[in-house]
């Protein structure tokens, strides 16, 4: 379906508002904007369909039948937006702060995360990719770090998430000659 340019929507908004009202005045009052500036929005959508939305009549103003047509249009137009727009507002969200080393996370982590939003989208996530420890519970909720195997291991709960295969690369003048070490057995976050 091709989409051919649509009236703007500050237009649909005062057209609807003076229709429900039957004023431009109250439309102004409710929308917090200037009489002229409803007229305005309302005779530029009114040359956009190429018909009369109202008869202007003195003090007051009265919808055309295509006028009548359109407002039950976009009332329950205007009424899905209000409805989406507060379906949003009563999603609890929840943040999630994970502290990552910067080669772990370019390398295995943020290819992850579109997934993981996609599937989780009540949970928003701060990542920060330092090499400075966090402490958990405090500064973050999951700290992912690499360690050598002769590392100590960290206190409290740990897991091992994968095995970083590496391997030596050496550089030529025309770029990397052998990959650098990649993730092995990472499991999708998602």
């Amino acid at each position: 379906m091709l989409l051919r340019r649509m009236p703007s929507l500050p237009a649909l908004r005062a057209f609807e508002v003076a229709a429900r009202r039957h004023s431009f005045t109250e439309a102004a009052r409710e929308l917090h904007v200037s009489q002229a500036a409803i007229s305005r929005h309302v005779r530029a959508l009114e040359q956009y369909l190429g018909r009369a939305l109202f008869r202007r009549l003195h003090r007051q103003v009265q919808l055309t039948l295509p006028g009548k047509r359109l407002a039950v249009e976009l009332a329950a137009g205007f009424l899905l937006l209000y409805r989406a727009v507060e379906a949003i507002q009563d999603i609890a969200t929840q943040r999630l702060r994970i502290a990552v080393e910067p080669a772990v996370a370019a390398r295995c982590l943020v290819t992850r995360l579109g997934g993981f939003s996609a599937a989780y989208p009540e949970i928003e996530l701060e990542l920060e990719a330092s090499d400075e420890l966090r402490v958990l519970g405090r500064d973050t909720d999951i700290a992912i770090r690499f360690l050598t195997p002769s590392a100590r291991r960290p206190r409290g709960r740990s897991r091992r998430l994968f095995s970083l295969d590496g391997f030596p690369a050496g550089a030529r003048r025309s770029g990397i000659a052998t990959p650098g070490a990649r993730c092995r057995g990472l499991p999708a976050i998602a």
